[in-house]
């Protein structure tokens, strides 16, 4: 589906360009890690509750580069309830 491409060694690898983890497990950051063709980028929204090791050999065979992102650091208090709603609900 995204065509073939390789890592740094040329290895094959897909021609994705972009993950995406929102699971918040290394299990996740991993596989990206050695699935990605070299210069792919690993966005990462979630939250990693603990550490956990990552596959750094992979991390340079493919020089992926990681973009963590953070939403609502602020507020977070004032958008909490509408997070929690369930779809179709209204937020009181």
């Amino acid at each position: 589906m995204h065509g073939q491409d390789a890592n740094a060694l040329g290895q094959p690898r897909p021609g994705t360009d972009i993950y995406i983890d929102a699971a918040g497990a290394a299990a996740v950051v991993n596989t990206a890690l050695t699935s990605a063709k070299w210069g792919a980028r690993l966005i990462t929204v979630a939250v990693h509750k603990k550490p956990e090791p990552i596959d750094l050999g992979a991390m340079l065979r493919s020089e992926m580069t990681i973009i963590a992102s953070q939403g609502y650091p602020t507020e977070i208090f004032q958008v909490t309830p509408e997070l929690a709603v369930q779809p179709g609900a209204s937020p009181g």
